[in-house]
């Protein structure tokens, strides 16, 4: 029953929300983290009650760079640049945009569209769009024409549309593969299309690069699980399992710093600081 908008509640922990974990339904907390390319060291992190990731990438990458003053940084040495890397989950087009800016590139996997045809040769990618008259071209020559804008909110993440259609569609032969629709084919193109197709291409050559990130953000997860064992978080309430979680990433850090430098060069560094 919904009441008061809320939608779910568990009492054993009113601030945890029903998410997916290793295949079962529990109520849980998602752990955001930000680890360092050079040591796999965990360099920031933030705990959420959202469900998914959607979103998430700009408040933790806003995070991270007021917590070390990257801007100032990168303002002071132009020379320098900053790479940050996340999985489909992330992706949202006005992170995105925000996040790949002068010196900073953001690269995140486009995810798949779930085209409006069955057939592979009426997906969206298989219509041509032409900039000088903003039109799509379709498989079977025809012109999808600007009909309207739209406006769609998924998760909290809003985008906005242009729809183009064609009168074509109704005595097209190839209607029942295009589409469903008894009123024809229509494709939605956001409005920030190009910029956004500007940022795809430099992920995709950057995606080797990009082929870093499970061996970087896993490793610290999988060492915790493994090695230390905390698999489950035993205290409730967000602030109390934030404050789990950085006691858990510090002694990894602290664990991943031996394993680097050694006890000595610890113990030295530790005496002079």
């Amino acid at each position: 029953m919904i009441k008061n908008d809320v939608k779910e509640f568990c009492a054993t922990d009113p601030a945890s929300k029903v998410m997916k974990n290793h295949s079962n339904i529990e109520p849980c907390y998602n752990v955001q983290s930000v680890v360092d390319s050079k040591n796999k060291l965990i360099i920031d992190y933030d705990v959420t009650n959202q469900a998914n990731d959607v979103g998430l990438l700009k408040p933790m990458s806003d995070k991270l760079f007021d917590d070390y003053n990257l801007n100032d940084f990168l303002k002071e040495n132009p020379e320098h640049s900053i790479t940050q890397l996340a999985d489909t989950g992330y992706y949202k087009s006005s992170d995105l945009l925000a996040l790949n800016k002068d010196n900073i590139s953001t690269l995140v996997p486009k995810p798949k569209n779930h085209s409006a045809s069955n057939f592979d040769d009426f997906s969206k990618s298989a219509f041509t769009y032409s900039p000088s008259d903003d039109t799509y071209i379709c498989p079977n020559n025809q012109k999808l024409s600007f009909s309207r804008k739209s406006t769609e909110t998924r998760n909290n993440v809003t985008n906005h549309y242009k729809i183009y259609t064609s009168s074509s569609c109704i005595n097209c032969p190839y209607l029942d593969k295009c589409t469903k629709s008894i009123n024809g084919r229509s494709i939605k193109r956001n409005i920030k299309e190009d910029e956004l197709n500007k940022i795809n291409e430099n992920y995709k050559k950057d995606s080797s690069f990009y082929k870093l990130r499970k061996s970087l953000v896993e490793h610290p997860f999988g060492t915790i699980k493994r090695s230390l064992g905390f698999t489950h978080v035993f205290v409730k309430g967000l602030d109390r399992v934030s404050s789990w979680t950085s006691s858990v990433f510090l002694a990894y850090n602290f664990k991943r710093v031996l394993n680097i430098i050694g006890v000595k060069k610890l113990i030295e560094e530790l005496a002079t600081n």
